[in-house]
């Protein structure tokens, strides 16, 4: 028998080198059973045979997988794993679950709310027909075709046939019913005038009037006239008085006739033999009566710089002076002028670029303030603002009027030359 064969396992690192040696042990063997080889075969021969004779070499590329082998046998279950998270909540079902037991009865709730009212129920059956009442007091007898019947007094049942009045026959569209005469029931038909008075317009009468109709005469003399009965006869009357004069001629200083007469022109000089007097103005010729009409104005054609505190406006040409009131700045009531006045002052002031408070003032018997009336500008930057003061008040001879502009601050206001100061008696 020949010796064993003893072959070492060299480390194989590939699968590729496992086949490799494999086969180059098994020709090796071939060989040595053979004849050709004797003798003990070294693995690293065997291993160089494969891989070149010398040291092993890297490893090198994985091959391509092998088949898949047969499934082995089935190990054991593993150990339970942790309970992993919750998912998601599922959608709800649709398929409602069975029902559970009923519970037990609850404590009763308050008491609800009262309900809408019900259908009304069927009708229900007649009752039994009741006792016949007494007989009741009935329509009066008597009555003939066409009466009414009619209550004869506040008690009760108490009636009467009575015959109906009838309206008169006739009437036209718009007519309305009047009393003809104080007999009851005697009424006419009669044409109303526009506007609902029972006044006729025209130059003729109504054709048929009642009394106490008005009728106004356009031609030819515009007279009112009213329909009278005087207990004889019923005729029209005038209803206003007639001026005797009516038509007659007018003499002496009148001329023409009655009611309208025309003063005649005086002839010669107008005398009086006394103290000349008169309740207002005196005008002859056109030309007012210094004696009689008190009046002045006066204005100013120079401006005025405005200072701090109250300024007296001065004038400079009198544009009328009837009875003596210009002089000093000032209209002054002359001696025996005592009464009711009228006076009133008008201003323009130009403001600066630098506004303030002005104040346009008529002051009596006072040339640093005393106001009886004021009015105060409007302001307005780089521009003009005009504004007038009027009053009514009652003097005595020697009183004065002035007008005054205050201005609150020194800035740059002027006083223009739009202005007008005046005064007027008028009792």
């Amino acid at each position: 028998m020949a010796d064993p064969v003893i072959v070492s396992l060299p480390r194989l690192t590939t699968q590729d080198a496992l086949v490799q040696w494999s086969r180059h042990l098994i020709d090796s063997l071939q060989d040595v059973f053979s004849g050709k080889r004797l003798g003990q075969i070294s693995p690293n021969a065997i291993v160089g045979g494969v891989t070149g004779g010398g040291e092993q070499g890297p490893q090198g590329p994985t091959g391509p997988a092998g088949p898949t082998g047969a499934a082995g046998a089935q190990g054991p279950p593993g150990a339970t794993g942790a309970t992993g998270p919750a998912g998601p909540p599922g959608a709800d079902s649709t398929v409602p679950g069975p029902t559970g037991p009923q519970g037990p009865t609850g404590a009763q709730g308050p008491q609800g709310n009262t309900g809408p009212t019900g259908a009304t129920g069927p009708q229900g059956n007649p009752g039994a027909t009741g006792a016949t009442g007494p007989a009741g007091p009935g329509v009066p007898a008597g009555g003939t075709t066409g009466q009414q019947l009619q209550k004869s007094s506040g008690t009760d049942y108490a009636t009467s046939w009575v015959t109906p009045h009838e309206l008169p026959p006739g009437g036209a569209v718009g007519q309305v019913l009047t009393k003809n005469t104080a007999t009851d029931y005697d009424a006419i038909w009669q044409t109303v005038a526009a506007g609902g008075a029972q006044t006729w317009i025209g130059a003729s009468p109504p054709a048929t009037p009642v009394v106490g109709q008005l009728w106004w005469r356009t031609d030819p003399d515009q007279t009112l006239y009213v329909y009278y009965d005087d207990g004889n006869s019923k005729q029209w009357v005038t209803a206003t008085p007639v001026t005797p004069f009516q038509g007659a001629a007018a003499g002496g200083d009148l001329t023409g006739t009655f009611p309208n007469p025309s003063v005649v022109k005086a002839a010669g000089a107008f005398t009086t033999g006394g103290a000349l007097t008169t309740g207002g103005n005196l005008t002859v010729n056109g030309t007012m009566l210094a004696t009689t009409s008190r009046n002045a104005a006066v204005t100013r054609g120079t401006t005025i710089t405005l200072v701090a505190g109250w300024n007296l406006l001065t004038w400079d040409t009198t544009q009328q002076d009837f009875g003596g009131f210009t002089g000093n700045n000032r209209l002054t009531v002359p001696a025996g002028g005592a009464g009711l006045y009228a006076f009133g002052v008008y201003q323009e002031c130009n403001f600066g670029a630098t506004t303030t408070r002005l104040i346009l003032a008529a002051c009596m018997n006072a040339v640093n303030g005393g106001d009886v009336v004021r009015q105060e500008y409007p302001r307005s930057a780089n521009d003009y603002s005009a504004v007038s003061c009027v009053m009514c008040y009652r003097l005595s001879a020697g009183d004065y009027i002035t007008a005054q502009v205050y201005s609150s601050a020194a800035v740059s206001a002027v006083a223009g030359t739009l202005n007008r100061f005046w005064i007027a008696r008028i009792a």
